[in-house]
């Protein structure tokens, strides 16, 4: 198994309010982007919003990681294993990961 590493941080847009509201959206978002998944998450403890979460899918790979609303952005870390084909390079893999994860942070958090 390879592992993958991503830190990815966004600009929070529109109300701080709403901030779990679109953490939900977030994890219902990457679970329907990912299917065969299992995704599950709990929220964090402390006033600012966050989730932690797992996921899984038999013989292709796990990890977790955290997203976290603080103060103006997002922040997202995730660390997988995951068992990539041998001609696809790891920095390859976390650029797809990463483009992907920004891509749907935009879409939900402005």
């Amino acid at each position: 198994m390879d592992r993958i590493r991503i830190h990815v941080s966004h600009t929070l847009g529109g109300e701080p309010g709403d901030a779990r509201a679109r953490l939900e959206a977030l994890m219902a978002r990457i679970a329907a982007r990912f299917p065969g998944y299992q995704l599950r998450h709990d929220w964090l403890p402390g006033e600012r919003p966050g989730v932690r979460f797992r996921f899984e899918k038999a013989g292709r790979g796990e990890g977790g990681g955290s997203v976290e609303v603080t103060g103006e952005s997002v922040l997202v870390d995730l660390d997988a294993h995951y068992n990539l084909p041998f001609f696809v390079p790891i920095a390859v893999a976390e650029k797809v990961v990463r483009d992907e994860v920004g891509r749907i942070l935009r879409d939900i958090f402005g």
